[in-house]
């Protein structure tokens, strides 16, 4: 039977036992990987976020003035249903944005979490200092924002939305 490394459980593997030329090869690969996506999320960012600020104040101004139409009409009227559908579409069109956003932080947050989670006791000293530059450049995850407004992600993971909604629920 062949071995893949799904079935190779790290906590039984000696990393001092580990040559350091596997060990750069390893680590260069991994880095170069993750310096192409860092490139990646880069010229996202420079093409896509005043694309996305506009999107972002279209849609509120859309949704503002939807919801306002709503309040206006009975409720039983078929006009009703049309508006709630647009309000619908531009809240997902913003939510889709925000989901795309949110996923990228959350994977760049993992990259710190990873190379802290590998066995890296016991290991050549080279090995572990890269480790933990990596960790330390880690701390400062990528991110998409709106034009450098406000980083994109999703309502309820946004620090300034859950105080703004805890300043409302305390108020009432």
């Amino acid at each position: 039977t062949s071995l893949t490394i799904d079935k190779i459980d790290s906590s039984h593997i000696d990393a001092s036992l580990i040559p350091w030329r596997y060990l750069k090869k390893s680590l260069t690969d991994t880095i170069k990987y993750h310096l192409a996506i860092i490139c990646v999320a880069d010229e996202l960012e420079n093409v896509f976020s005043g694309l996305f600020l506009v999107v972002f104040v279209s849609s509120l101004g859309l949704i503002a003035l939807v919801v306002y139409h709503i309040s206006l009409l009975p409720l039983h009227d078929t006009r009703t249903f049309t508006a709630v559908i647009e309000l619908l579409c531009a809240t997902v069109q913003t939510l889709l944005v925000c989901y795309w956003g949110e996923q990228v932080l959350n994977e760049s947050k993992l990259v710190g979490d990873s190379a802290f989670g590998s066995n890296f006791f016991g290991a050549d000293r080279r090995f572990q200092k890269a480790l933990m530059l990596i960790i330390c450049r880690s701390q400062s995850a990528t991110a998409i924002t709106a034009k450098k407004f406000t980083v994109i992600v999703s309502p309820p993971q946004d620090p300034e939305f859950t105080s703004l909604v805890g300043m409302v629920q305390e108020s009432s």
